[in-house]
């Protein structure tokens, strides 16, 4: 699989703009270049990434997941372009700023109404502040990486944290407020009505 960096802006540009025209524009792409540089990432990745239709495009599950991955990709770019920048005018330093709470960073979060965004809402209401988000992600992974890329910080089970730690650089600090602690619940409406593979999963998430 080998994508360029001109497709990876290429796709993010027809996906916000919702045109495959207008985001060759924006590309500075003939039309006719655009449309054979999706249709290779399409027969590459051998999925279709777009919905092509009268009034415009619409991105397909996989073109949403491609999405992300772009725009973390060209993020991680910029950002590598802005360090060795600064490096070559003599502007590269270090600054290391503490702050006494959660609430005065920037954050990547998941989109509204997912247990955990609504949970951390809820605490924050509790102090009467507000998260600072920079962007809404679609998983924990993509938090993660945004994060790696340095676009603000998270907040994720540990688990997914030291997940990503494997390959992403990534600090983790444990939670130490009681509402950091979550109970999780397993809820079915009669246990002894369930078929043997719904008992056989119930079992398994027991354990």
């Amino acid at each position: 699989m080998r994508f360029d960096l001109t497709d990876l802006r290429l796709f993010r540009h027809v996906a916000e703009t919702g045109s495959i025209t207008h985001g060759a524009e924006r590309s500075h792409l003939a039309l006719a270049s655009a449309s054979a540089r999706i249709r290779g990432m399409e027969e590459m990745l051998d999925v279709p990434l777009l919905q092509r239709g009268r009034r415009g495009i619409r991105l397909t599950d996989a073109g949403r997941s491609l999405l992300d991955h772009a725009r973390i990709v060209l993020q991680q770019v910029d950002t590598m372009r802005g360090e060795l920048s600064a490096y070559s005018r003599g502007l590269k330093g270090s600054v290391r700023v503490l702050a006494n709470t959660l609430l005065g960073l920037d954050f990547v979060g998941l989109p509204r109404g997912t247990a955990l965004d609504g949970h951390l809402a809820m605490q924050v209401a509790r102090v009467g502040g507000m998260l600072r988000l920079r962007v809404r992600v679609s998983s924990l992974d993509a938090v993660c990486a945004m994060v790696a890329a340095g676009v603000g910080a998270g907040i994720v089970p540990e688990a997914a944290a030291r997940r990503q730690r494997r390959g992403l650089p990534l600090g983790i600090v444990r939670l130490a407020e009681p509402w950091a602690s979550r109970q999780l619940m397993l809820c079915v409406r009669d246990s002894r009505r369930l078929s043997r593979p719904a008992r056989k999963l119930l079992d398994a998430l027991r354990s």
